[in-house]
Order: structure tokens, then sequence, then C-alpha cells
């Protein structure tokens, strides 16, 4: 009953819970954070416990134990800081293998226990796994992608849809063969009286079924890895609870560290548990911060525990020998080939020096073909790369053919919509994403950028709000409200989204810099000094804080202040084209006309289309009574802007100066329309009646 449950038939009950969870209780992203720290990760320690914990075991591989985790830590950590991405091939290549060869291990077992060791049974258990995962990859959208992704960053060549056509004809031909061989051997077995096992067939089924199962839902890609990863753990956490139980029970000193976890009663399988969800939870804080020097160690600490799994997994369940049968209580057989000695494996060479003998074997020539291949990869990336935006594009779109109903693919072509402009096209393709994903707070943040390009803001908010519900803990969907509220001019509720965003993310200068942004926006520029601060602090080189800074500086008269700080933001951005505007302003309220003049004209040179920099000229232009100069640049203003209503006044005064009384009349009617008060000499010079000038 335990084997069914742990071992055979727990995708059953997988499959359905984590789908209706990530449905209706929280979002996939969460499911997978979950999965990924408390089964991918927390399944490495039972491992771990039993290769340092087994005094014997330890003994026979002391020095691959000892030596294997600084030299694999240091290689991860090489590809990390390079910021190199052939890791991640190698990683997922490990990674299915890992878990094919651990379900051939359970189907040997099987067998093992039933009496069969015949060579036909191992290799049609071999090839059923290795025709499981094939067809659980070519037949997976989400598989595809990461793979053509993975080749692409690192500069291999990327397979196209007629490939992955070829690619499932072959596995889907070859599959149905091995299947249609595998039932014909199965009714020779039993036709001859040797019996099949039926658990192996149950799990063959349920292994498959969950994989290929898994791989396709494409609209909640992470809960389909979450579910086969916790399928595996399960798998694992069970066979080394078993294992490592009977070894204490035979023979208690050979674990005495952790043999404590391993008596065999409840309070020492609860203890076995909280040491897995202990192990789990560092790797789930850490990925839980918000911080980049500590997501790339979480990185590091989960790809270094990882492949130590892999490495260590490969060589201390061997059921062929014979000290590893006698623990899981497997009947030994002389048809089931030993391993080596210890002593050939260190020197099989006679007296050559060990080290002379370790590469010879067959376990060093492993190695140093791990070696080639991630040099191999280096090599490529280092001079290949990713290639320039063109070739990401095409990339994208390559990929978008080969999986046209994979969410995370649709997130991608919104997000390159959006860069290039074409709204129309990333406000359809969000929507599809959403149609996709409803529950993903992803899929309607890329819905509400769109709709905030589109000008539509008030949709914009509502989509925001609903990834905010979806993933409340999340500051980049916070501080996403944030900007679309402050879009809408909502200066308070902006304020309180991005105050939300910073308690989540309190190192973020941008969040510092947007808030601000909301507060100045309410006219409350005392209150935004402390906040700029705060923002420039965070980041001394965004050109943007010390403008920002400058503003609020300016608008509470600390004009000395304020100078510097424009001055600063123009000498980080010189085409800060705000800065050189204020800088003018600055000039012309301390009456030195020549260098607003300066800052105006330098505004309209870096952005021909700036309103306000003309209107401006214009005025400054008009105190030295250079009117046709100032008019020009006035209707230069109107041109950009016509519902300007200081240009229209502006443009008015200096027709009313001018004589031409008809026009003056028209601009500055135009001008009061617009919500500009109307100086009661002007109204009284131009013959207008007013109720109200304000």
């Amino acid at each position: 009953m335990w084997d069914l449950v742990c071992l055979v038939a727990t995708p059953a009950a997988i499959f359905p819970a984590l789908w209706l969870i990530a449905r209706y209780v929280t979002t996939p992203e969460q499911v997978y954070l979950w999965a990924f720290a408390f089964a991918s990760f927390g399944h490495h320690l039972p491992g771990f416990l039993r290769a340092y914990g087994d005094r014997q075991l330890f003994a026979r591989y002391r020095w691959r134990f000892l030596l294997a985790p600084p030299l694999i830590c240091a290689v991860v950590l090489l590809f990390t800081w390079r910021d190199l991405h052939g890791f991640i091939l190698i990683m997922f290549v490990w990674a299915t293998w890992h878990v094919l060869m651990q379900t051939y291990g359970f189907l040997r077992i099987y067998d093992v226990k039933r009496g069969t060791h015949g060579r036909w049974s191992a290799r049609l258990d071999y090839l059923a796994c290795l025709a499981i995962f094939a067809v659980g990859i070519v037949f997976s959208e989400a598989r595809v992608v990461g793979i053509a992704d993975d080749l692409w960053q690192t500069g291999l060549p990327v397979f196209g849809p007629r490939q992955l056509l070829v690619a499932k004809w072959l596995v889907g031909v070859g599959s149905i063969g091995l299947l249609c061989g595998y039932v014909a051997f199965a009714l020779h077995c039993w036709r001859s009286g040797r019996g099949f096992s039926w658990q192996k067939i149950a799990l063959l089924l349920s292994t498959g079924a969950l994989y290929w199962a898994s791989g396709l839902v494409s609209t909640n890609v992470l809960v389909g890895v979450a579910m086969f990863d916790v399928f595996h753990a399960v798998q694992y956490f069970a066979i080394v609870w078993v294992y490592n139980r009977r070894v204490v029970d035979s023979s208690a000193e050979r674990m005495p560290g952790v043999g404590l976890l391993f008596h065999g009663r409840l309070w020492s399988l609860g203890l076995y548990a909280a040491a897995i969800a202990i192990y789990g939870a560092g790797f789930f804080v850490l990925r839980s911060i918000d911080s980049l020097p500590v997501q790339q160690a979480a990185v590091v600490l989960f790809t270094t525990s990882a492949c130590l799994h892999f490495y260590y997994d490969g060589f201390i369940w061997r059921i062929s020998r014979r000290e590893t049968r006698s623990d899981l209580q497997l009947a030994t057989d002389s048809t089931i080939s030993e391993s080596p000695p210890e002593s050939a494996f260190q020197n099989p060479l006679g007296g050559r020096p060990r080290w002379v003998g370790a590469i010879a074997s067959h376990h060093g020539w492993k190695w140093a073909a791990l070696a080639v291949v991630g040099g191999v990869l280096v090599v490529v990336e280092t001079t290949q790369g990713q290639g320039d935006k063109t070739d990401a594009d095409r990339q994208l779109a390559n990929t978008a053919a080969m999986a046209p109903n994979m969410a995370e693919v649709q997130s991608q072509l919104c997000r390159a919509a959006l860069d290039r402009g074409d709204t129309d096209e990333a406000l359809a393709i969000a929507q599809k994403e959403v149609a996709l994903r409803p529950t993903s707070h992803t899929a309607r943040e890329d819905l509400g950028a769109a709709l905030q390009q589109a000008g539509r803001n008030a949709d914009a908010v509502a989509a925001l709000r609903i990834a905010v519900r979806l993933a409340p803990n999340r500051w980049q969907t916070h501080f996403g409200l944030g900007q679309a509220l402050l879009g809408s001019e909502d200066w308070s509720g902006a304020e309180r989204s991005y105050q939300k965003a910073a308690r989540l993310a309190p190192e973020n200068a941008r969040i510092q810099q947007q808030m601000a942004e909301s507060i100045i926006g309410a006219m409350r520029f005392e209150d935004a000094l402390p906040v700029l601060r705060r923002a420039v602090q965070l980041d001394e080189q965004s050109a943007q804080s010390h403008y920002l800074l400058g503003v609020a500086q300016m608008q509470t008269e600390h004009y000395g202040q304020a100078r510097e700080s424009f001055q600063t933001a123009l000498a980080l951005a010189p085409r800060h084209t705000r800065a050189h505007f204020q800088l003018g302003n600055l000039d012309y309220l301390s009456g030195d006309y020549d260098a607003a003049k300066n800052s105006f004209r330098q505004c309209v040179e870096i952005d021909p289309d700036f309103c306000d920099a003309y209107n401006n000229l214009g005025a400054v232009l008009a105190l030295e009574q250079r009117w046709e100069e100032a008019a020009a640049n006035y209707r230069q203003a109107i041109a950009l802007r016509p519902q300007d209503a200081n240009a229209n006044y502006n443009l008015g005064l200096l027709l009313l100066q001018d004589g031409d009384m008809t026009a003056a009349r028209s601009y500055v009617l135009r001008a009061a329309e617009l919500g500009r008060p109307v100086d009661p000499n002007v109204a009284a010079d131009l013959g207008l009646e007013f109720t109200s000038f304000d």
C-alpha cells in the first residue's frame, strides 16, 4: 500500500491538487516557488544525509564527497559571474537523465524483487524510459521553448517548427513501435509462466502520464513543472526513508549522526520531514528576497546542490552493488554483474599513480567529457553570444511559431510590441495572454501596460488591481498600479501604491522616484523633498531623481539648491530637456535673460516639439521687445499644442500691444475658455466683459 501511495499512484493526487490550488487558491508562480523550494531543492537533502551520514558509503567514496562540492561550486560561480547560459543546458540534460534513471532504477527493483534479471526486460525498460521522456519533451510547448531559448542564449544553432515536426514524427512512431514490442514481451512472459510486475507497468503508466500531462499544461507551465517535481521528490523521500531505516535497523553504527531520523517511528519520520522542510525553507527565504545579489546567491546555492545531487545519485544507488541490494532487501543473483572492487578503480593499471588510474577509469572519462562540453559551451557563448535585437526578434518569432498557445511566449510578444510602440498589437496579445492564464499576475500586468499605452488609464487601473490581488507580495505589481494611477492623475492612490511597493523593496530607487512624482503632482513639494533625497541616496546616477529634487527645491524657494540639482542632472544626462527648461526658468526669475534664452533654445534644439520651451522663449524675447520673434515662438507653441492656455494668452497680449485688436481678442477669449484667468485691465482694453476673471 505504501509503495502504491508513495511511488506509483502519487500523480493521481498531485495533478488535481496543484491544479486546483493554482486556479482557486494562489498564483501559479507561488505554487512553483513552494514546489521548487520544498520539493526540487528540499529533496536534495535526503541524498546528502545518506552520502555524508553513512560511514561505509562515505569511506568508499571519500574523495568524491570531499572534492566534488568545491569543484562544482566553483564552476557554477564562474558561469553565474560571467552570466553564461550554457550551464542551463547542462542542467536540463542532467536533470532529465537523473529523473529518467530514477524511474529506470525503480523498474529494475520491481523485476529483481520478482527474480527477473533478463537482458531483454532491462533493455525494454530502459527504452521505455527514454520514450516516456522523449515524448514528454517534443510534445510539450513549454519544454521545447525552454530548450530553444537556452540554445539561442548560448549561441548554438536553434531548431525551428519544421525540425520540431520531424522530431515529433520520429519520436511518436518510435514510441508506438516500442509500445507494441513492450506489450508483446509482456504477453510472452505471461504465457511462459514467468509473469510480469504489475507495479512496474503501473509506475511506467503513471510516470509517463504525469510527465506528458505536466508538459501540456501550457496555460500554467509553472504548475506543470511543480507537478512533476513534487512527484519525483515524493518518490525520493520514500526510497531514502526506506533504505536508511533498514540500514539503521541492521547496523545503527553505520549512521551515527543522522540515524535518529530513521528509527521507523512516527516521531523520527516527523524529524525527517522537518529536516527537509528546514533545508527547503532556506532556499525559499532567499528566493523571496527582492535583491539581485541575494537572488544570484539563491541560484548558485540551488545549482550547486542540484549538481551534487545528480552526481551522487549516479553512483550511491547502484543496484549492481551487492551492498545496495542487501540494504534494499533484494535477492542477490550471480547473473547481476558486480561493480569492480574499489581498489581496482583506484589503481587499475598496476603500479601507475592513482590519479592516472582515475582518469583512465570510466568515472574519470565522465568528468573529462563534462569538462569538455562545459568548455565548448563557454567558448561558443563568449564568441557567438545572443546577437543583436534583430536576432532576438527573429528568435521570438520562431518561438511563437513553435508555441502559439503558451502564455509566457505571448507575454514576450506583448512586451516586444510595447517596446516598438505597436499598441494595438500589444493589446490584442495581452488579451490573448489573459484568456490563456486568467489567474496570472504577469498577464494582468501586461494587459495593464498595453491599456495604459493606449491611453485607457481607467481600464489599465482595473487590470492592475486584479494583478495586485493575485500577487499582493510582489512589489512590481504595486509599482505598475502606481504608474497607471499616476497616469490618471490619482495622486493619492498612486502614492499609496508606491508606498506598498517601497515596503516590499525598500532599496529600490525607482519606487522612491515615482512616489515623489505622485507627491509633486499633488503639489506637496515639501513632502517630496525627503523622498527624493532617499531616491538620490539609493541611486546617485539617476538624472531624473536629481531633476525632480530640483523641482521640489525650486517650488519651496530653495533656488541655489535647485540650480545645483538641475546641473547635476544635466551632467548625468546632457540631453535632459526638462532640466534645461527649469534652469531657464531659474535664470528668468533671477533676471539673467540671456542665460534663460540659451536654456530654452537648447530645449527646442533637443526636442523640437517642446511646447512650453517655445512659450517661455517667447516671453523672454517679448521682455526684450523683440516682438516678431516672440510672436513666432508663441505661434509655434500653439501649433504644437492648440489647447495651451498660456501660449494663447501671451500671443493675445502681444497682438494687443501691436494694435491688432481682433486677433488679440480671439486669442485672449480662447485662453479664457481654456481656464486662463484674464487680467481686468486687459479685458477692459479689449472690450471684453467677464462675470469672473478666475
